[in-house]
């Protein structure tokens, strides 16, 4: 409404400088209060999990605005947050380097780049880019934590514990700094030190789930299953539908023997997550100890379906399949089971044994004249004989004996 009376007194006098200026100005004004209106939208728009439209809002944002001002800055970090919800990493790493351009001392720049870099599994990029967000930023406790862990991905674990150590030290509140410690604990067995961690962070937020997660590991690994269930039980309280915590309790009720609690814990993560390759084999295993062979060998098989690849997978259908007496199919799962993994020491050490079985019962079985009305085996399926089934590479389990 402004401009149209300047106008209209330029209408009247189109030789009035001052009005010339106030409507100029007044236009200026509009445009910046424009841009600043597309940024929020912008952001907005990210928060409320409308990514496309927010992308297509800094990008019309951006067209505005100057090349290499101060809001062209914060839309391309707008629009970077929102192409790293829509997994476009490339792009959002092109929107983080633009705007780092353009405001050089912005820790959160190379943070955020550094935040992408770990998604594209560039953990090495990833360290440099934190190490630059903290010279700039030496007192974000958050730097260090993100550093701690791009550094955990890479296996090293000391060095992330040191970040850790860092961010606590600035901020000794904070109970995910406490947590990340944990996790990188883990890796390196110290489970006592764990569970202080654990019961640190438990202190600061008695509603982390996390933390009771990593506390039931820690007590997973130091064979106290127990305890570990009461940790997820916690867990599930807070968080029931998150998948990761039945299956955790399945795997400690399995280590109590008692398997079917622990297939029921395994049904509730499949029907939360039925994509989950390790814990159909773990359901297989359980059912595997409770003479469930054919139930087994649908679990086994429905783990092979989501992860062909995986050596374990195969060789624990060839040990169901051979609790069935279906000594020849075992013998080709456990040479599949080679094929995929030629140092698999388990399949090795289950095929050697079989093989011997199979000659020893064609030698005995003879000719089929010989032996037409004889009901006679060499194999048996209920030979009481000591068998080992893996659960899960990915845990890094101790292989479990048991007896069928």
């Amino acid at each position: 409404r402004a401009v149209e009376c300047y106008d209209r007194v330029l209408q009247i006098d189109p030789t009035d400088a001052s009005t010339y200026l106030r409507k100029g100005k007044t236009e200026i004004r509009i445009v910046f209060i424009g841009i600043a209106v597309d940024c929020f939208l912008g952001s907005s728009l990210s928060e409320i999990g409308l990514y496309e439209e927010a992308v297509e809002c800094c990008d019309e944002c951006i067209e505005i605005c100057s090349p290499d001002d101060t809001i062209s800055c914060f839309v391309y970090i707008c629009e970077g947050h929102a192409l790293v919800e829509l997994c476009r990493y490339t792009q959002a790493i092109e929107c983080f380097d633009r705007a780092r351009k353009l405001n050089k001392e912005d820790s959160f720049t190379y943070a955020n780049k550094g935040i992408v870099l770990c998604e594209l599994e560039e953990y090495e990029q990833a360290v440099e880019c934190f190490k630059n967000a903290i010279q700039i930023d030496p007192t974000n406790a958050s730097l260090y934590e993100q550093k701690g862990n791009a550094l955990n991905d890479l296996e090293k674990f000391d060095l992330a514990i040191e970040c850790y150590d860092i961010a606590i030290g600035i901020d000794p509140l904070n109970a995910e700094f406490y947590q990340s410690k944990g996790s990188a604990l883990i890796n390196l067995e110290s489970y006592e030190e764990v569970l202080d961690c654990c019961n640190r962070a438990l202190e600061i937020d008695p509603l982390s789930t996390e933390g009771y997660y990593l506390k039931g590991m820690a007590y997973l690994n130091l064979k106290k299953p127990t305890q570990a269930i009461a940790c997820y039980d916690e867990a599930i309280q807070i968080d029931p539908l998150c998948s990761d915590f039945y299956y955790k309790k399945g795997e400690s009720l399995s280590e109590l023997n008692e398997y079917k609690s622990a297939i029921s814990c395994y049904d509730k993560a499949l029907e939360l997550n039925p994509l989950v390759s390790s814990t159909h084999n773990h359901k297989g295993y359980a059912l595997f100890e409770l003479q469930e062979y054919y139930q087994a060998i649908e679990s086994f098989d429905k783990a092979l379906e989501i992860d062909p690849q995986r050596s374990m997978f195969r060789s624990n259908k060839g040990e169901a399949l051979e609790k069935l007496g279906l000594l020849e199919e075992a013998m080709e799962h456990y040479n599949q089971a080679l094929a995929l993994d030629p140092i698999d020491e388990l399949a090795n050490e289950r095929k050697k044994p079989r093989e011997a079985r199979i000659r020893d019962e064609k030698s005995c079985t003879g000719s089929i004249d010989d032996h037409k009305s004889e009901e006679h085996s060499c194999y048996q399926p209920n030979d009481r004989r000591k068998v080992r089934l893996t659960t899960s590479q990915e845990d890094e389990e101790p292989q479990v004996s048991f007896s069928s």
